[in-house]
């Protein structure tokens, strides 16, 4: 489609609902209530308030709104074009092009399919399906709706031909529907089978030629007493709808206006999944609007959700256009959490392996631990903190360099860090501080790239005849050979992994009593993933759960008194009033598993809801709901040090501004799981994915794709930009020597 602004996947064609008089405050059915229109010939270009943010923008973002006109509109140029019309998190095979200022799509697979919304009552009329395609090594194409056949039609190779087909028994029904398009006939050898340009789904209107809005008619700038705004510019029978999360308190601001004389009516409709369509208002402009701008303010429902507000133009006489200028959406801006009155002049960041938040006393669980629960009294806790992996290095190398895994490069285990990327370390360092890294965890030795940028770096091998909290011992050193200086140090503690240090008379008092099971703490990993991976090697029955569950909490106890030595020699080196200490973990173990603790490959909720403590000089205690995850750390460790993010950064510190809003992405190899708010989208290689509401079920079990298609739109949309975001680090797998692959296999890898 000629630079078309996006694809219409969610179309409404509600019909017009009388108002008498809505243009001046009132609202027909459905009104608000909180609606004001009005106008002035110098009214000024109205000023974005700085205490509210931009949740949807109908102008400034039209790329992630919506077009349509006389049904739904498919452009299948550009990424946005195509990439979101699977059930996959994946681009459908192909690419795009320009041809004389027009967008297209070469198609390299035989089907797309085009999930989409619709909301208009069931008609008797026919369906009308059409396209405009160039042919290629395929001799047709079928059109089908909901797996009913609409039509077929011949291509012609190098002919571009608009082909139109309509049927009276294909199905278009109000919520979630699917338009398959399908090339048949050729031998296509790695040919293009066809380019499409674009497609329109809709009740058959009239045998009128379909022409698509295209980006220079309907977004533009116009005039109006003097006064100049960037316009969404729509016809009759058009709309542009834009989906996001509208949290509660949200208000929609535009300026109305005409083009061409007449008069038209502009009505604006919320949609939100299993409710049907609300209308909020109605404006009716007419030639006394004609000199001027027309102000509409318009406070929305309390939705905070997943949502789509729509603008449509239902009537216009011939000729005119309605005008839709500076439209947005927007919210009041969250407080930050209260900045620390001074800045610190050290920060440790230390990283639990295998900590569950839920079963933690500091999080309301019943697992008590005396010096990580004191440290969460006296800190901000974090009640909604991700991880950004299941895999312990990507979820460090998120830390370390601010950046999802995706973009950091370490998406396996036995990849290392990048050396082209910019740390937390290398940024620290440059400001003047002493820096180390501590670790107990092979995944984040040396050999993987964890060592660049510290001054320090030291490991604890699990072979080794000392015990994993070492890595403790090590930075109470560390800090006390530079009490005077600047310092930064990143602690990866072992934490809850196993392998598990265990005295030889300790095994007797811990339950189950009387066990007799092959649970050896210090082979413990290898046998766990033996029992995880293949069963009948190793046969693992209640009593070894039960062990396994006190062997991890025996050594969470001794990293506790691992803590209290390290906030000692701070205290000793007159350091624990300047220096700030942030505690959270790499991943959670899904305890309720039937074999706990094994080396994880999923991303569970549970597996990514992890603990964020932050105590600073000067911050007050307290708890939060902001949503925020591992990439967070780095800017928030820079922060606290008076420091610059470098530009490469992707996350934000935790003590800015929350974003209620905030897409929040893990992976794990081929796995992707993306958060948010309530909903959960995930997905593996070329699998379908599934959407679940941890509202409707905190396990997150239930697919809800079928009954959320507006949040499932959504989450689509942003999930891809996110894994797409960047051009990815060419990996780095690492030489292994026979230190770390023997650290590895008592890993459990």
């Amino acid at each position: 489609m000629r630079r078309t602004l996006a694809t219409a996947v969610l179309v409404t064609l509600t019909p017009v609902m009388a108002c008498g008089g809505c243009d001046r405050g009132g609202g027909g059915p459905g009104d608000a209530g909180g609606a004001s229109v009005t106008g002035s010939a110098a009214t000024p270009r109205p000023a974005r308030d700085p205490e509210r943010r931009v949740v949807l923008d109908f102008s400034g973002r039209i790329d992630e709104c919506w077009m349509g006109h006389r049904g739904m509109l498919v452009d299948f140029g550009g990424a946005r074009g195509h990439a979101r019309f699977t059930r996959e998190l994946q681009a459908v095979r192909g690419d795009d092009f320009e041809r004389e200022g027009a967008s297209w799509f070469r198609a390299k697979e035989r089907a797309l399919t085009v999930p989409f919304v619709w909301t208009e009552e069931a008609r008797p009329d026919p369906v009308v399906v059409e396209a405009r395609v160039r042919g290629g090594a395929a001799r047709a194409v079928t059109f089908s709706l909901n797996g009913r056949v609409v039509g077929s039609a011949g291509l012609a190779r190098g002919e571009v031909r608009t082909v139109s087909v309509k049927s009276t028994a294909a199905p278009l029904g109000p919520g979630p529907n699917e338009l398959s398009i399908v090339f048949g006939g050729g031998k296509p050898q790695g040919e293009v089978l066809a380019e499409i340009d674009w497609a329109r789904v809709g009740p058959f209107d009239s045998d009128a030629p379909y022409a698509a809005p295209t980006r220079e008619e309907a977004l533009t700038s116009a005039a109006i007493g003097g006064v100049s705004r960037r316009v969404v510019s729509l016809r009759p029978q058009s709309l542009v709808r834009c989906t996001g999360f509208v949290p509660r308190g949200a208000r929609l601001d535009a300026s109305l206006g005409l083009s061409g004389g007449g008069e038209a009516d502009v009505e604006v409709r919320a949609l939100v999944d299993r409710q049907a369509p609300a209308l909020l208002h109605t404006v009716h402009l007419g030639p006394a609007d004609a000199g001027a701008w027309k102000r509409l303010e318009l406070t929305l429902p309390e939705l905070d959700t997943a949502a789509a507000i729509e603008l449509s133009v239902p009537r216009a006489t011939k000729g005119t256009r309605v005008l839709i200028g500076d439209a947005a959406g927007t919210a009041a801006r969250e407080a930050a959490a209260p900045a620390p009155p001074a800045r610190a002049r050290g920060v440790i960041v230390i990283v639990m392996g295998s900590i569950s938040r839920a079963s933690r006393a500091a999080h309301g669980g019943a697992r008590a631990l005396t010096e990580i629960d004191g440290l969460a009294r006296s800190s901000l806790v974090f009640e909604d903190h991700r991880s950004t992996s299941s895999l312990a290095s990507a979820a460090v190398a998120s830390i370390l360099t601010s950046l999802p895994p995706p973009a950091h490069g370490v998406g396996e285990a036995g990849a290392a860090l990048p050396r082209s990327l910019v740390t937390v370390a290398d940024a620290v360092h440059q400001g003047g501080a002493a820096t180390a890294f501590f670790t107990a965890n092979p995944l984040t030795y040396a050999t993987f790239g964890f060592s660049r940028g510290f001054d320090t770096f030291g490991t604890h091998v699990p072979m080794e005849d000392a015990p994993a909290t070492k890595v403790f011992d090590l930075a109470a050193k560390f800090v006390q050979e530079h009490k005077a200086d600047k310092l930064f140090v990143v602690i990866h503690a072992r934490g809850a992994h196993p392998p598990w240090d265990v005295g030889p008379d300790d095994p007797k008092s811990l339950p189950p009593s009387g066990y007799t099971g092959g649970l050896e703490p210090r082979h413990a990993a290898e046998l766990l993933a033996k029992a995880k991976k293949s069963p009948p090697q190793f046969k693992f029955g209640e009593a070894d759960r039960t062990r396994a569950l006190a062997l991890a909490d025996r050594a969470l106890a001794a990293h506790d008194q691992g803590l209290a030595t390290l906030l000692g020699a701070l205290r000793a080196a007159g350091r624990d009033e300047d220096t700030a200490i942030l505690l959270t973990s790499d991943a959670a173990p899904d305890e309720s598993q039937h074999v706990p603790y094994a080396e994880l490959d999923g991303l569970d909720e549970p597996t990514l809801s992890i603990p964020l403590f932050v105590r600073a000089p000067g911050l007050a205690p307290g708890r939060t709901r902001a949503p925020t995850d591992a990439a967070d750390l780095a800017p928030t460790v820079l922060a606290l040090l008076g420091l610059e993010a470098p530009a490469t950064f992707r996350g934000q510190s935790v003590l800015g501004a929350p974003d209620g809003a905030r897409l929040r992405v893990a992976t794990h190899g081929s796995r992707t799981s993306a958060r948010l708010g309530p909903f959960v989208l995930s997905g593996a290689g070329g699998h379908e994915t599934k959407l679940c509401s941890l509202t409707l079920e905190p396990s997150c079990t239930t697919d809800v794709r079928v009954t959320h298609p507006i949040a499932l739109e959504l989450l689509h949309r942003l999930t891809y930009d996110a894994l797409n975001a960047a051009a990815r680090p060419t990996p780095e797998p690492a030489p292994q020597d026979p230190l770390t692959i023997a650290s590895l296999r008592a890993w459990g890898r």
